[in-house]
């Protein structure tokens, strides 16, 4: 699963967070597929519902739901399996709904919302299987649906009319709006710490890092401070670029049940 995250994260990457957020762009499309290819030969992106051919002597039903971060569990989204050796495409749904596969077939889901960054989500385990490992588990699989990037883009341009009524007094850059990361689906929780600029139209510029938990929450801080919008730096009237923001991103991640997991893995019990 690590390997198949660094994929998708790597081709998602090279495009803007407004441009991933509609998930139609031509060169992003091209990117993510050439890249799972590489892995997956029979990889392909599917946008619509379909029952794909390929049948078994037995199945296993997989009950499929999406959320957001915010925790609504009624989010329609288009989900696909696809085998997780060679990537092939093997059934997709509008959730909350079922999905089939072969016993003991590993498998991973990729859910499509538009507008929303999204991670595959790796099935390893048969319905009784997951409950023999984890016995607090409800019986569904859930896939996370990341942040809205259109909710984003809307509150950027409010920023920018709330500063043009703004005062013109001396002030720091003050944040205006934070998109939370888009938290990937590891089992264990974690933190960056970054430092950017503020330019003098609010905008996060010349990004870096310096420290993560791990690398892996790397990319998703860096996609999330992009999208961050501030009210510029002030000086004798005028927005200024300011420069060495720094900032913590924590990312809390919860098992099955919701309950916290420390940077270990580790259920952190009340």
């Amino acid at each position: 699963m690590r390997l198949l995250f660094a994929i998708f994260a790597s081709a998602i990457f090279l495009v803007s967070p407004f441009e991933l957020s509609a998930q139609v762009s031509n060169t992003f499309e091209a990117k993510f597929v050439e890249e799972l290819r590489l892995k997956y030969p029979d990889f392909r992106i599917v946008k619509k519902m379909e029952v794909f051919p390929e049948r078994y002597n037995a199945s296993v039903d997989l009950h499929i739901r999406a959320a957001t971060p915010d925790g609504s569990n009624s989010n329609r989204a288009l989900v696909t399996l696809h085998d997780a050796t060679t990537g092939e495409p093997l059934e997709s749904c509008f959730t909350p709904c079922v999905l089939h596969k072969s016993p003991g077939r590993p498998v991973f889901a990729f859910p499509y919302k538009y507008g929303h960054f999204t991670f595959p989500y790796e099935i390893e385990f048969d319905p009784g299987g997951m409950k023999a490992k984890y016995p607090y588990w409800d019986n569904d699989y859930e896939v996370q649906l990341g942040p809205d990037f259109h909710k984003a883009y809307f509150r950027k341009v409010m920023c920018e009319r709330e500063f043009k009524k703004m005062d013109r007094s001396d002030r720091d850059a003050e944040p205006c709006y934070r998109m939370p990361p888009p938290i990937p689906p590891l089992n264990y929780s974690g933190y960056c710490r970054l430092e950017f600029d503020v330019t003098s139209k609010g905008n996060v510029t010349n990004d870096r890092i310096i420290e993560c938990s791990d690398s892996a929450f790397e990319i998703t801080s860096q996609i999330a401070v992009r999208a961050w919008k501030y009210h510029p730096k002030i000086e004798r009237g005028m927005a200024v670029t300011r420069p060495g923001v720094k900032t913590k991103l924590k990312y809390d991640v919860t098992d099955f049940d919701k309950t916290l997991l420390d940077e270990n893995g580790k259920r952190v019990e009340e």
